[in-house]
């Protein structure tokens, strides 16, 4: 069953939440992180502020990025 629309803006803040824990634990800064992805770091401040959706293959890319195992994050915040 898919979420609801307010479900679903809960899950990205916390998907965004999360990504920022994630970036600091790395003690990465925006633009560090930003650089090392390819984007502007305003591209990965939206995301962690929920402003931005992120797509399978991009989040993809920020676990990796972050050293991150992408099932487990994504269950983590989809399960909340």
């Amino acid at each position: 069953m898919i979420p609801d629309r307010g479900s679903l803006n809960i899950q990205r803040r916390r998907l965004g939440f999360r990504l920022e824990e994630a970036r600091k634990a790395k003690g990465m800064t925006l633009s560090e992180a930003g650089r090392l992805l390819g984007k502007p770091h305003t591209w990965v401040w939206k995301i962690e502020a929920g402003e931005r959706r992120v797509d399978a293959v991009e989040l993809w890319h920020i676990c990796r990025a972050y050293d991150l195992d992408f099932e487990g994050f994504l269950r983590e915040v989809v399960d909340g």
